[in-house]
């Protein structure tokens, strides 16, 4: 069973917090790379519309990977249920924070409380960054085991073992840390609005839906 967490407003906030941070903390050309999606995209535009139209007019996804596997899951945490804004400006504010060391549990405890609080963190984001870094702490290897392709099937699980990690979390980790292609994250707002917007849906459609 996986322990609740806040349900974003949108996956693309994760996304931008992680590019600011990946950005912000110095990571290569090497590190970043974008998924190979043209199979995927070629599919869709052959079986619905609206998908050709969107794909004409976006032009190719630049969803990309990085295996900053710490500095992804922390901007996805910091990203959960509020603004795109926001996410990229707490984003900021941690990394200024705490470069150029790495955030390590006992980096963590250097700061107080008022400090993560200024930097726009609340109560239970500081709770769920703690319990990743002590997590880290014991198990070095855990991000080491999720990106063995033969733990593809586990890593959700894995990930949710850690308390104030639930799906959408786990699902963002799959999609811009291990580069899944398959992931569909039905839960995400963001991704019902766009729904409801580009086919002209009556109401926002739920998970079941989708």
């Amino acid at each position: 069973m996986s322990h609740p967490e806040s349900a974003p407003e949108s996956s693309m906030q994760g996304v931008s917090a992680a590019q600011g941070v990946s950005a912000a903390q110095g990571v290569s050309a090497a590190q970043i790379v974008t998924a190979p999606h043209a199979e995927g995209e070629a599919f869709l535009a052959g079986v619905e519309p609206v998908f050709a139209r969107l794909i004409a007019q976006y032009g190719p996804c630049q969803l990309f990977t990085s295996q900053q596997y710490v500095s992804v899951l922390v901007t996805m945490i910091i990203g959960q249920q509020i603004s795109t804004a926001a996410a990229r400006t707490i984003a900021r504010r941690v990394v200024e924070m705490v470069q150029p060391q790495e955030l390590t549990p006992e980096r963590f405890a250097e700061f107080s409380e008022e400090s993560w609080r200024a930097c726009g963190l609340s109560t239970p984001k500081r709770r769920t960054l703690r319990n990743v870094l002590d997590h880290l702490a014991q198990q070095p290897d855990f991000f080491e085991r999720l990106a063995d392709p033969a733990m593809a099937l586990q890593r959700g699980a894995m990930l949710r073992t850690i308390r104030g990690i639930g799906p959408w979390t786990a699902q963002m980790m799959e999609i811009f840390a291990f580069g899944n292609s398959d992931v569909w994250p039905l839960g995400d707002l963001g991704l019902q609005l766009a729904f409801r917007d580009q086919f002209q849906l009556p109401e926002v459609p739920d998970a079941a839906t989708l």
